[in-house]
């Protein structure tokens, strides 16, 4: 096995269209991802969570962010869900 040559991923939650996250520096993928309770019962009987977003938006998502050495202070990024 050979060691793991990208930073593993940063996350966070959005709350009311703002989020606040520690990156390492460098090009990152952005991916957004949300979920909600799905209709109907899982494989085991139980209600469980769907991501509900499009993949262009997170699995197939080709926006990125360049993160700078220091510290982005109230850096404002358009992360529109329209299509």
């Amino acid at each position: 096995m050979s060691p793991c040559k990208r930073p593993p991923p940063a996350t966070t939650e959005i709350r009311d269209g703002k989020f606040a996250i520690n990156s390492p520096r460098g090009l990152r993928r952005i991916s957004i991802m949300a979920y909600r309770t799905a209709k109907g019962l899982g494989p085991d009987g139980k209600p469980y969570q769907e991501q509900y977003l499009p993949a262009k938006f997170n699995l197939t998502s080709d926006r990125t962010l360049k993160v700078e050495t220091t510290p982005i202070v109230n850096h404002e990024i358009d992360l529109k869900l329209a299509n």
